[in-house]
């Protein structure tokens, strides 16, 4: 406008000036030099006076006749346009009035009072001189219910007041009409909200609260996000789930804003900013991975192009919702502290920004932040080795690693002894040098790009194999405008001899003879072993044969032996006592010819049972008995058996037991059950004295069926039933009625049952009886 402006007061004479490329001025002067930055970020800050040690903002907000209102820990300030200042303590104060000395929130009533929250809730006008309160009480329902206020906000459609208490929210209900004393308490009353989320009743902090353009009531709480409908009285709860990526990141909402466009967003404590999507009632997560500050925001506000401005404990960050850029700003850039507080944010009529800080107030308007769109050029700068900086010219393990300075090189090449690397960065931009960034990638080791800050703009490579690779290098300048051109440095590992084409090519050649010649003594030794194996199987074979022909031998000598000897007793019975009745028939008197019938009676029947045991026992060790499994009533099976047995029961006058009453469907070799049972329970009548008792019964275990066979006979000593299953032992076989016997049956039993997958079990007590038990599968 054809105006001259200062720019900066100097003391000393200046002796040149001079404007680079990234427009900085720098001064030369007699006492320096002087970098002056025009696009220098245009933040204000301002601390309330008297100030203290702690200067922290705890709630700010401006009314309409264009006073700043501030709450620190050292009173509430009042600063009028004109810059005068009201400075305000509990102790000027009456009782009730900023208990604290301090307020959470503040906010304009229409008649230009202003409603603080902090410890309970005041109604304050120190230009009228209205001081008014509401408390609890645990009388009146209708009033305060928490002691502690954290928010306090206007509702966007409704109009009504929201207030966020320790115990959820409530809202406020306009007074009964009389006019408000000047000192003492609300005429308001206060409708509660009950807002928890389910099964934490306990976790009912309400830290924020806000009515969106539907008047729908979402509440920041400290376990979760809950939108209150206020028409149907009806609460959803949005909570982190585990393995659901689109719920919400964080279980403490901070903040909570809507903006121009009805995007709802949600500042969290250690989540960053997520979107909620009302459609589909999903999240979308803006965290320090995408560029936020940090993942602890305290505050969202819009600007009037539409970008949001987002407070955190780690700087202020400005961010397009369209291109979901984030340009993070810090003291840096003129902020008087990198960590803002809690719910402490404003935008006035003009646009114009207001947050709290650790350090103050910070206020600006978004239109004066000027973005540097200048971006920087990079520059590879610095080798080490080892730790260990790398000169032009030096030798490091017998080689000049740096011919000329390492900017100046495309490329370099190192032996495998010095694969241990770091290589430094610059960026070519003296804006606010601080806030440049750097990305790197390593070709052929990298899987993607690692950043860092220019605090330590390094990147470090240990042990790199040999090989060819290329640093790619982008650069960004304080407002994190990338360079789009990369710096890049080919760099070449030499290997070891070992590692070479012609080592290997040696050992691929000397390795092929080695192989060879061990194929062919493998060869020659696997023959050999094959041969020995096909006379180790023969020798098995034939002493498998000779087992086999020894068994059988012995079954024949067995057989023999038990022909020869069992069967001489019955057969000389019935051949001695049919001679004497052929010669001297007429000369015996009835009762003796009775008698010997009976003895010749008793003879074949012994020698039929002692044949029949023969002819199955052959049968199962000469392998000719074949296992049939087949569905049948077990019921049934014992029946016929009994049916068998019973007259020879009745000759002893032994009471014969059948305890199975119902059907039970078995699956097993009929004709085998039918001969252990058959055999079992002759045994057990045959070493049973006259009038005794032998029982049958059938029991159902799991997927089983156990037979059991019991009497009360003469039992057995140990030494019988240790030799029980051994033929060749000379055990006494002889029933309680004289009946002779081999010990035959019990052995066909325990091998039959064996065929059969099952096995044959017994107990005995000598003078007691005996008890005998097998299983079959239930059907």
């Amino acid at each position: 406008e054809g105006k001259l402006f200062p720019l900066i007061h100097l003391s000393s004479d200046i002796l040149s000036i001079y404007q680079d490329r990234n427009e900085l001025i720098w001064l030369g002067t007699i006492s320096g030099l002087i970098k002056i930055n025009p696009l220098a970020k245009k933040f204000y800050s301002y601390i309330p006076q008297p100030s203290s040690m702690n200067n922290a903002i705890t709630a700010l907000t401006k009314d309409k006749k264009g006073n700043l209102w501030i709450s620190t820990y050292n009173g509430l300030f009042i600063v009028s346009p004109d810059g005068k200042t009201i400075h305000l303590t509990k102790e000027k104060l009456p009782a009730h009035i900023m208990v604290n000395n301090y307020y959470n929130t503040m906010i304009e009533c229409l008649n230009g009072d202003m409603l603080c929250g902090g410890i309970g809730i005041n109604r304050i006008n120190p230009f009228k001189e209205t001081y008014l309160y509401a408390h609890p009480d645990s009388d009146d329902s209708h009033s305060l219910n928490a002691w502690v206020v954290w928010h306090i906000i206007k509702g966007k459609k409704t109009g009504y007041y929201y207030i966020a208490t320790q115990n959820g929210s409530c809202r406020m209900v306009p007074g009964n009409g009389y006019a408000a004393p000047s000192y003492g308490k609300m005429t308001e009353s206060f409708e509660r909200l009950i807002i928890y989320p389910p099964g934490i009743e306990s976790e009912n902090v309400c830290f924020c609260i806000y009515e969106d353009h539907e008047g729908m009531i979402w509440h920041g709480l400290k376990k979760g996000l809950a939108r209150y409908n206020p028409y149907n009285k009806n609460i959803k709860f949005f909570l982190p789930e585990k393995n659901n990526p689109s719920s919400i990141n964080c279980n403490t909402a901070s903040c909570i804003m809507e903006d121009s466009r009805n995007r709802l967003w949600i500042g969290t404590e250690e989540g960053g900013l997520n979107l909620f999507d009302r459609k589909t009632e999903t999240f979308t997560h803006f965290t320090t991975r995408e560029g936020l500050a940090s993942n602890m925001v305290w505050g969202i506000v819009e600007d009037n192009h539409g970008n949001l401005w987002i407070s955190t404990n780690n700087g202020l960050s400005k961010f397009n919702p369209d291109s979901k850029v984030f340009i993070n700003f810090g003291t840096a850039d003129g902020l008087p502290d990198n960590e803002f507080t809690r719910g402490c944010y404003y935008k006035d009529s003009e646009g114009r920004l207001y947050f709290g800080t650790l350090s103050g107030v910070v206020h600006f308007h978004p239109d004066s932040i000027l973005i540097n769109t200048r971006p920087p050029e990079g520059v590879i700068d610095k080798l080490y080795l080892f730790g260990k900086p790398v000169q032009p010219g030096e030798k490091i393990n017998g080689e000049e690693i740096l011919p000329i300075a390492l900017p100046l090189l495309k490329e370099i090449s190192l032996s495998w002894k010095n694969n241990t690397l770091s290589l430094g960065f610059s960026a070519l931009h003296f804006v606010t040098p601080a806030k440049n960034r750097y990305s790197y990638k390593l070709e052929g080791f990298d899987t993607g790009w690692n950043y860092t800050g220019s605090h330590y703009p390094m990147a470090h490579y240990t042990n790199l194999p040999p090989g060819d690779y290329v640093l790619r290098l982008r650069v960004a300048n304080n407002d994190g405008i990338w360079n789009p051109k990369e710096t890049t440095l080919k760099i070449h590992i030499r290997p070891p001899f070992w590692m070479t084409w012609w080592f290997k090519t040696m050992v691929i050649i000397l390795a092929g003879g080695l192989v060879l010649f061990f194929i062919q003594y493998r060869m020659t030794t696997f023959r050999k072993k094959e041969l020995a194996a096909e006379v180790a199987e023969k020798t098995k074979e034939l002493t498998i044969k000779k087992n086999e022909l020894e068994r059988i031998n012995e079954t024949k000598d067995r057989f023999i032996r038990i022909i020869s000897h069992d069967l001489k007793s019955p057969f000389q019975a019935i051949t001695g006592m049919s001679e004497l009745l052929l010669k001297e028939f007429p000369n015996i008197p009835d009762d003796h010819k009775q008698e010997m019938i009976q003895v010749i009676h008793k003879a074949s029947e012994s020698a039929s049972s002692l044949l029949e045991n023969l002819l199955l026992w052959s049968k199962a060790h000469m392998g000719k008995w074949t296992y049939t499994p087949e569905t049948f009533d077990l019921q049934e099976a014992i029946a016929a058996v009994f049916n068998v047995v019973l007259p020879q029961a009745r000759k002893k006058q032994i009471h014969l037991i059948n305890a199975l009453n119902r059907s039970i469907p078995v699956c097993a070799d009929r004709s085998i059950t039918e001969t252990v049972i058959r055999n079992l329970v002759t045994n057990a009548i045959k070493f049973t004295h006259p009038k005794g008792r032998v029982l049958i019964e059938a029991k159902e275990t799991g997927n089983q069926v156990e037979i059991v066979i019991e009497d009360n006979g003469i039992g057995m000593n140990e030494e019988m039933q240790k030799n029980l299953y051994h033929m060749e032992a000379k055990l006494n076989t002889r029933g309680t009625a004289g009946e002779s016997g081999t010990g035959l049956g019990l052995i066909l039993c325990k091998e039959m049952l064996e065929i059969t997958g099952s096995q044959l079990f017994f107990e005995s007590k000598e003078g007691k009886g005996s008890r005998f038990w097998f299983y079959l599968s239930k059907a």
